[in-house]
C-alpha cells in the first residue's frame, strides 16, 4: 500500500470529515480512504 500526504487543507474540510468519520463510526485516516476511494470508483 502507498502512503498519502495531503497538504493545504481548509479547516472547514478537516472539522466536515472527522464529524463525517464520527458519523460511521470509523477513524479519520479510513473515512478519507473510503471518500477517496468512493469517488475514484464512480
Amino acid at each position: 500500500m502507498a502512503n498519502l500526504i495531503v497538504r493545504n487543507i481548509d479547516e472547514k474540510i478537516v472539522e466536515a470529515l472527522k464529524a463525517q468519520a464520527g458519523k460511521n463510526g470509523l477513524s479519520a485516516e479510513a473515512e478519507h480512504r473510503r471518500t477517496v476511494g468512493g469517488a475514484l470508483s464512480e
